[in-house]
């Protein structure tokens, strides 16, 4: 079953390896809008944003709570940006930048990212990206080689089989 977010198509649905590409994605021109406001003004439509993350929890019995997800790849990243819920210049203490993720995600598709939603509830709402992740077979010597330079400051770091980087 297909959604429409503001004119972006994704399919609901759990990610599996052979959909995820090795050529590069090309984003949507709307995206340079997002990278050049001054001023981040977050979309507290939570629902519509855990839908987007497959997030099913209830907030009003936890409401302090954080859920971490996974295997987010780059089409999401971008709908998450397009429609407020990821702030391009949020980081998770020393990573990279949300919008230095998503580039690197679009020069190497193959990528998915792995973070932490808050809660709705909480004065810091928000979506906060910590770490990417590459599948053993989508690696290939130029990505491990980029990945490499681009995570050199993870707190963590794996480059045997799968490529694994994540920021504390």
């Amino acid at each position: 079953m297909a959604h429409e977010y503001k004119r972006l198509k994704f399919k609901l649905g759990v990610i599996t390896l052979p959909e995820l590409v090795t050529t590069p994605y090309l984003p949507k021109a709307e995206i340079n809008k997002v990278f050049n406001k001054k001023r981040f003004v977050p979309n507290l439509d939570y629902k519509l944003r855990d839908e987007i993350l497959k997030i099913d929890f209830d907030w009003e019995t936890e409401p302090h709570n954080v859920i971490h997800f996974n295997h987010i790849d780059v089409v999401k990243i971008e709908i998450l940006f397009l429609n407020r819920y990821l702030n391009p210049a949020s980081a998770q203490n020393e990573s990279p930048f949300a919008r230095e993720f998503f580039e690197f995600m679009c020069q190497y598709p193959q990528t998915l990212a792995h973070g932490y939603a808050v809660s709705p509830l909480r004065k810091d709402y928000r979506i906060t990206l910590e770490g990417i992740y590459v599948p053993e077979e989508k690696v290939n010597e130029n990505l491990k080689r980029d990945f490499l330079k681009f995570c050199q400051k993870a707190d963590e770091l794996a480059m045997e089989g799968s490529l694994y980087a994540w920021w504390d």
